[in-house]
């Protein structure tokens, strides 16, 4: 009987040893491999949610002469861009609450990963069990402004007004979670300037918060 006892305790302890060291080796082997593939679906996912949520808001003021005005001479040249600094404030607070509110629906932004797409190979691709991964707000949605201007032809410009989006999220594994902040860039408005480009630029808020209207120089 003690001896049976004995053997019993003996193939626990090593059940016990063989799963230890499996999850010792997951953790260090499969959970890094893991957090860089849901890294990127994650950032994918929160993208797609950024653009869907800007393009809500600006179906309602969409076109270049609602965010900038352009002032001419005589003769029809730009003379200087003003922007509408109340009206872009409007546009960039309302996008970072609607992803807000999106991201604190976290049911509905889970996704699964087939284990067998952290190998990376194309054989395993797809397969094996799902690994559930959750996405929670790690913070506020933060926006900011940039003008960009680029040659577009023949004595033109193209000047385009784009809306930076840094959002921070947590990332939770089973095994792990981890912080990430994912940028995107969403084009809000563009429009084409015929003539040389203004040396003048006007906006009527802090530059360091909305817009900077002063193009690089080469």
């Amino acid at each position: 009987m003690k001896r049976r006892l004995k053997r019993t305790g003996i193939i626990i302890g090593a059940l016990i040893l063989v799963i230890a060291v499996i999850f010792f080796v997951v953790d260090r082997q499969v959970s890094p491999l893991l957090m860089n593939v849901a890294s990127a679906e994650v950032k994918e996912k929160i993208s797609q949610l950024a653009n869907e949520c800007v393009l809500g808001v600006m179906s309602r003021s969409s076109e270049y002469s609602d965010l900038v005005t352009l002032t001419t001479d005589d003769d029809g040249h730009v003379t200087y861009l003003s922007a509408d600094s109340i009206r872009m404030n409007g546009i960039a607070y309302n996008a970072s609450l609607a992803i807000q509110e999106e991201l604190e629906k976290a049911d509905e932004h889970d996704i699964s990963i087939p284990l067998g797409s952290v190998l990376g190979s194309d054989l395993f691709s797809g397969a094996g069990p799902m690994v559930n991964v959750r996405i929670q707000p790690a913070g506020n949605v933060s926006t900011q402004y940039k003008s960009e201007f680029a040659a577009a032809g023949i004595n033109q410009t193209r000047h385009k007004i784009v809306l930076v989006i840094n959002t921070e999220v947590i990332i939770i594994l089973p095994t792990a979670s981890a912080s990430v902040t994912v940028s995107t860039q969403i084009t809000v408005s563009e429009t084409i300037i015929v003539g040389t480009v203004p040396n003048n630029y006007v906006n009527v808020d802090e530059t360091d918060k909305m817009l900077n209207l002063i193009p690089d120089g080469d």
